[in-house]
């Protein structure tokens, strides 16, 4: 696979979707006024209302506006993901991630906000992560498996100098610069994402570190098959949904001429010569038909070297010079009248 990436999101489908749908969701639910919806709250919505459904649409949408930006550069910097897993087989990746992740954390919710009380009254895990972050943090972890390294710098940090502040000696500067205390950073070509990660997840608070390892760790039991689904979970019609139609294989017109006539009633006839060389394969007839993708158009620049047809004559034409060997096929009458005329 090339390192270069195809520009623009043309050739990723499933990344525009997610991009587009980041962005609109939150848009939409913020013109409708409905964006409380994504608000997923164990006090009072869960235990109070019994909203349940809440848990099903936190990684819909996101609250914050730039939790929205920073998911938008991740997803754009995903695509090497699409690119190598397919658009179809990337798309049943991120549902399954979806529930594995929205089924876990709930769980961790439910089953925190049941025990915790007992020990400590009034203290619950009351907020859940707004936006698809668990979906981007169990994804995080298929990015730096499967996305190689292209190159890696680093950046010389000094410790700030003991004269600071106290002028402009050369004699002092020098010597400070060189009893400093050297820093060095091993940076790759994935520190972006690496820094819109780690910025994703300190907007969130605890609640995003929390959940967002949890993730990360559900991520990893996923590629490694702890986790079933990866190779079995399927979404039914994307696949046709995403290309549209399904892949056809589409011969060539070539003109209608007489030649182009003679080799396709040629075809014809070699069709059933070859159903009927399958049948009397068991009587000892080892003559295999020429293939019609190595005719040429014209039947004098034929070209019947190395053929397959072995003649019941002796062993000395195998391998022989064409001379030697008569290995014309046998002609139709018309093409054989016509060949006359052309020679």
């Amino acid at each position: 696979m090339s390192m270069e990436t195809p520009i623009g999101l043309r050739e990723y489908p499933v990344t525009k979707i997610c991009m587009v749908a980041t962005v609109m969701v939150p848009l939409i639910a913020a013109v409708t006024n409905v964006k409380y919806l994504f608000l997923a709250q164990f006090n009072p919505f869960i235990y109070e209302y019994h909203q349940y459904y809440r848990y099903i649409l936190f990684q819909l949408g996101c609250l914050n506006e730039s939790d929205v930006i920073l998911l938008v550069l991740i997803w754009y910097n995903f695509r090497h993901l699409e690119r190598l897993f397919g658009s179809y087989k990337y798309l049943n990746v991120i549902s399954l991630i979806w529930l594995y992740t929205s089924f876990i954390i709930v769980l961790c919710n439910i089953a925190i906000n049941s025990f915790i009380p007992a020990f400590k009254p009034g203290v619950i895990w009351n907020r859940l992560p707004s936006g698809p972050l668990p979906l981007v943090l169990a994804l995080f972890h298929f990015y730096k498996q499967f996305t190689p390294k292209i190159y890696q710098f680093q950046i010389l940090l000094f410790a700030p100098p003991k004269f600071w502040g106290k002028g402009n000696n050369n004699s002092l500067e020098d010597e400070g610069v060189s009893n400093r205390k050297r820093i060095m950073l091993t940076l790759t070509d994935q520190f972006l994402v690496d820094a819109l990660i780690v910025l994703l997840v300190l907007n969130q608070g605890l609640v995003g570190i929390f959940c967002g390892f949890i993730s990360w760790v559900i991520g990893i039991f996923i590629e490694k098959g702890l986790f079933l689904g990866m190779d079995h979970w399927e979404l039914p019609f994307v696949d046709w949904l995403l290309t549209g139609k399904k892949h056809r294989i589409i011969r060539p017109n070539l003109p209608v001429t007489d030649e182009t006539a003679l080799l396709q009633e040629d075809e014809s006839v070699d069709g059933g010569r070859s159903s009927n060389s399958i049948e009397g394969s068991s009587t000892g007839n080892n003559t295999i038909p020429a293939r019609n993708n190595e005719r040429s158009i014209r039947p004098e620049t034929l070209n019947f070297t190395n053929t397959n047809t072995i003649s019941t004559g002796s062993s000395d034409h195998i391998g022989g010079t064409d001379d030697q060997i008569d290995d014309e096929p046998v002609r139709p009458l018309r093409q054989q009248f016509l060949d006359v005329f052309r020679r």
